[in-house]
């Protein structure tokens, strides 16, 4: 018996018809993605959960160091765990169905190794980047946006700056991790006023 076919033998039906059914990782929001069923030995492998973990799996991460696991018991329940201490301390129940938590939309808690950064609020830019208007080009794409060049030099010149009304500072923070130029450029906040910059909780 493979794995994957081990594997399938005890987790929730409802959980593997789902992911059975995807081409490839599912990015929910910002913030979570959902590992295929054909990347889940892989993943699993990778953080070593069944070393660990024996009684679970992961089935998704945070875009950073925490897994979203479900046990191997056949149960719907969801867990969220930092990779790094997989082993150390027990993975916190984050929802009590899989389906559910899905067509929620897959919340986190506040409180869950997010560092005080909240997982939505206007982004600013607080600091030109190094190499200011192609540094705003690289920004422009990591945040997903399309700023035009004469918006983006605006931008620059009128700091603080909105770059995004409704965005997602921890995950912004997330997708900037190794690249402390830009990092240093962002912060987060409900007004101009308020602003927080991401290095003050990273």
């Amino acid at each position: 018996m493979t794995w994957l076919e081990s594997a399938k033998s005890v987790v929730a039906s409802e959980y593997f018809d789902f992911v059975d059914g995807l081409s490839d990782d599912l990015q929910v929001g910002e913030i979570v993605v959902i590992y295929s069923w054909s990347n889940v030995e892989e993943r699993n492998e990778i953080n070593e959960v069944e070393l660990y973990l024996p009684s679970y799996m992961a089935i998704g991460n945070d875009s950073g160091d925490d897994e979203f696991l479900i046990r191997r018991d056949g149960s719907l329940d969801v867990y969220q765990c930092d990779a790094g201490a997989f082993g150390s301390v027990e993975p916190e129940k984050i929802h009590s169905n899989f389906e559910i938590w899905i067509g929620e939309g897959c919340p986190i808690p506040d409180n869950i190794d997010t560092n005080a950064i909240p997982l939505q609020s206007s982004i600013w830019l607080i600091r030109a980047p190094e190499n200011q208007l192609r540094g705003m080009f690289e920004l422009r794409k990591i945040l997903g946006q399309s700023w035009p060049a004469s918006e983006m030099k605006s931008m620059i010149d009128s700091m603080p700056s909105k770059l995004v009304q409704d965005g997602h500072p921890f995950a912004v923070s997330r997708k900037l991790e190794g690249k402390a130029d830009y990092l240093a450029c962002i912060g987060y906040g409900d007004s101009a006023e308020l602003v927080v910059p991401l290095t003050s909780k990273s």
